[in-house]
C-alpha cells in the first residue's frame, strides 16, 4: 500500500475513529481481510485508538476485529473447501499472490497448526492461509484453534500497546509492523520447537 494511501486511512480514521461507524468499519475491514480483502485490520484499528476516549475501550475495538477476523477466516475456509475453483482461485489470481499461495501450501504440509498460526499472527496475507486451509481441508477443529490463538494475540496485543503508548508509538508501528511480528514469530518458533 502506498505511503499516501496510509496517511489519507489514517486522518480519515483519526477525524471518525469515535464516531458509531467505526466499529462497523473495524468490523467490515477485519472480516474481509480474512477472506477476500487486501487491507488488513491494524490500518484502521490503529488510528481509532489514536483518540484517548477510543484507548479506554481498547478491549472492546479489538473484540470487534479478533471476532470479525476469525468469522471471516471461516468464510476463507468454506471458499477453500468447497469454492476454490469458482472463487479462491480468482481471489489468489486477483492479488498476484501466487507464489505466496505456493508457499503456504507447503507449510500446510509440514505443520497445519503452525502454518495458520503464523498467518494469522503475521502481516503476511491471512486470507491465503485461511482459503488454502480449506482447499486442503485441514482439521476445522486446528485450523479454528491457530486462528483464534494468532488473531488474538495479534489484535490485543496492538489494543494493548495503543493504550499504553497512543499516538507515540503509531508510526513506529506502522513502519516497523513487518518487522516486529516476523521478530516475534521467530522467537515463538524457537519457543514451541526448543
Amino acid at each position: 500500500m502506498k505511503e499516501e494511501t496510509k496517511i489519507k486511512i489514517r486522518n480519515w480514521i483519526s477525524k471518525h475513529g469515535d464516531g458509531k461507524r467505526s466499529k462497523l468499519i473495524l468490523f467490515l475491514t477485519s472480516f474481509a481481510d480474512s477472506s477476500f480483502s487486501p487491507i488488513p485490520p491494524d490500518v484502521f484499528l490503529i488510528p481509532v485508538l489514536m483518540s484517548e476516549e477510543a484507548r479506554k475501550k481498547w478491549w472492546e475495538y479489538s473484540w470487534v476485529v479478533f471476532i470479525a477476523s476469525i468469522f471471516g477466516g471461516v468464510v476463507g475456509y468454506g471458499i477453500g473447501f468447497w469454492f476454490f475453483s469458482l472463487f479462491g482461485e480468482k481471489i489468489i489470481n486477483f492479488y498476484h499472490l501466487q507464489n505466496a499461495f505456493l508457499e503456504v501450501s507447503g507449510f500446510f504440509s509440514q505443520n497445519a497448526f503452525l502454518a495458520v498460526f503464523v498467518g494469522a499472527f503475521t502481516p503476511l496475507p491471512y486470507k491465503i492461509f485461511t482459503i488454502t486451509a480449506g482447499l486442503f481441508k485441514i482439521d476445522f477443529i486446528v485450523f479454528l484453534f491457530a486462528s483464534i490463538m494468532g488473531r488474538g494475540i495479534r489484535f490485543f496485543l496492538v489494543g494493548f500497546f495503543m493504550k499504553l503508548f497512543g499516538e507515540r508509538v503509531t508510526n513506529t508501528i506502522f513502519k516497523y509492523f513487518k518487522i516486529v511480528t516476523l521478530l516475534a514469530i521467530a522467537i515463538l518458533v524457537l519457543v514451541i520447537f526448543a
